[in-house]
């Protein structure tokens, strides 16, 4: 999907991406934590095996013919309902690309 979503690109078309990594800290965050505990999202938003590890999604964007630019966490307050961006990679996370 990566890369259909690349080959719909124009020549140094942009592509920003928002997903969620794969470990078992984002499991408990976003299923476990927004589904179950905060009842953020309805119960079963989540599928643990869709998630991916951004080495693996800028694999994708690689093999696509695209160039990484920049990846950052995001990072979501449940209490205050705010975001920001972070360095953490951990659960939620945003890349932007390139074709080339």
């Amino acid at each position: 999907m990566v890369k259909t979503c690349i080959d719909l690109l124009k020549r140094e078309g942009e592509l920003f991406l928002s997903t969620i990594n794969k470990n078992p800290r984002s499991w408990i965050t976003a299923i476990v934590g927004a589904e179950y505990l905060f009842n953020i999202l309805p119960k079963g938003t989540h599928e643990f095996n869709k998630f991916i590890k951004p080495s693996v999604l800028g694999s994708y964007l690689r093999d696509g013919s695209a160039k990484l630019i920049e990846t950052k966490g995001m990072f979501y307050n449940p209490l205050t309902h705010k975001a920001k961006l972070t360095d953490d990679l951990g659960v939620n996370y945003l890349m932007y690309a390139k074709k080339t």
